[in-house]
């Protein structure tokens, strides 16, 4: 096990819920855009700065619907951390190579909802998940060789830090 991730013990997400709002929504989805504040993820993308297969619905970050998902999830833990929502996919055959999460994002419990589960790559090891928080600030990378999307919900963490949200999850 890497100790970039740990798995987490929580069944409070309505994952039917969840999966039926992200194929709703997932016709406003495009291949995720490199923004400039990312610039380090620039070697991923193509020539237009997109990385292809990779999506991002950065429009549901304070989506009211998804909200008390994350409320309750931080009540549960007793965590105090800013956070955000949102839904990542990875189209089947398609990699996200390695990279660090941009902007001021500290740390991420990332859902699979529907897809194979492979894994997340860290540099210090893999590991294969249903629901874990990962310290996205390290350098990691995903490859989905599986058939299907890889659908994951995320609660995206903006402050603090992976320890301190890790020990209230391991509580």
């Amino acid at each position: 096990m890497t100790v970039s991730a740990i798995d987490i013990e929580y069944n409070g997400f309505d994952e039917k819920f969840l999966l039926n709002f992200f194929y709703n929504d997932y016709k406003n989805f495009q291949d995720y855009v490199i923004p400039d504040y990312e610039s380090d993820l620039v070697e991923l993308g193509n020539a237009k700065g997109i990385i292809p297969g990779f999506k991002v619905d950065c429009h549901n970050y304070f989506e009211e619907k998804l909200r008390p998902f994350a409320t309750e999830f931080c009540k549960h833990f007793d965590i105090q951390q800013q956070c955000v929502t949102h839904f990542l996919c990875i189209e089947p055959k398609h990699t996200v190579d390695w990279h660090i999460d941009g902007g001021n994002v500290v740390c991420a419990v990332n859902l699979l909802l529907e897809g194979d589960p492979c894994a997340i790559e860290f540099e210090d090891g893999k590991h294969t998940y249903k629901l874990a928080l990962l310290d996205i600030s390290k350098k990691h990378r995903v490859e989905n060789t599986g058939d299907s999307k890889r659908v994951l919900f995320r609660i995206s963490f903006m402050d603090g830090t992976y320890e301190e949200i890790k020990n209230k999850c391991l509580k």
